[in-house]
């Protein structure tokens, strides 16, 4: 992500937007893997704004999924689920652009996620009270929306994937070339589950491991990170939580 040519200019993004003027240093925010996020101040409020990647916004489904992602989250609050949609501009636009770079922008709240280690059986019950609110809201005008094939994970090329560490070399890359075929045979088993799986989905977060949630005051989760909202098998979902806050590690369950 360090190569990716960003273009960030929070004063044009506030002026556009009429957010106020800057006061101070826009500060990082640590947590993103993919996008920067920065705090930043002006004198009418506190605001998270998220730099997407550039890279990744030139992808042909980003901006619909970005997009569709926001309406999930939106939805969701609208049914009492804690969740933090990004702001709307005044033409209903959750997506802000200023010079070429896209941003999403959300209120500030104060809020930490838990670090590695720390879930307690609290936290993780109330999580799974969310989940199950989020199971079963009222989506079906979004779960219409969604193109069937969105439904199947595309294959993966492990194959080609397998050749790319060889041309190196890493030092990985003689138990990638001699287990690819196994992931390949993984892969289509995931693709077949996927089918079965197919016609009973909902939609969710997607995403709700640790890092996605923000705890506020009185220990109150708030979710964040909505990009990978989209259609899922609830037990499948169900599973997925389940391990992210158990404190399951791959290869190191605790």
């Amino acid at each position: 992500m360090d190569a990716t040519n960003y273009r960030i200019d929070f004063a044009a993004l506030c002026a556009k937007y009429k957010l106020g003027a800057i006061t101070g240093v826009p500060e990082p925010v640590g947590g993103g893997f993919l996008h920067r996020m920065y705090k930043v101040v002006t004198d009418r409020a506190e605001y998270a704004v998220k730099a997407l990647n550039p890279g990744i916004m030139q992808r042909s489904k980003a901006m619909g999924n970005m997009i569709f992602a926001e309406k999930v989250a939106t939805k969701a609050l609208a049914q009492g689920i804690n969740a933090l949609p990004a702001m709307l501009d005044g033409d209903n636009n959750c997506m802000y652009e200023a010079g070429g770079q896209y941003y999403l922008v959300f209120p500030w709240r104060e809020g930490k996620s838990l670090p590695a280690g720390t879930v307690d059986l609290d936290s993780a019950a109330k999580i799974g009270a969310v989940l199950a609110d989020l199971h079963t809201a009222d989506f079906a005008e979004l779960l219409a929306e969604l193109p069937e094939e969105t439904f199947i994970p595309p294959a993966v090329d492990w194959e080609a994937y397998a050749g790319r560490p060889m041309q190196r070399p890493m030092e990985y890359s003689d138990k990638l070339a001699g287990g690819y075929t196994r992931l390949q045979q993984y892969g289509q088993l995931a693709s077949a589950a996927a089918q079965s799986l197919q016609y009973e989905r909902v939609i969710s977060h997607r995403d709700l491991d640790p890092k996605n949630v923000l705890w506020t005051a009185g220990r109150q989760p708030l979710l964040i990170d909505w990009e990978s909202a989209g259609a899922v098998h609830p037990m499948q979902e169900l599973v997925e939580v389940a391990l992210y806050w158990s404190g399951f590690e791959a290869g190191n369950p605790s």
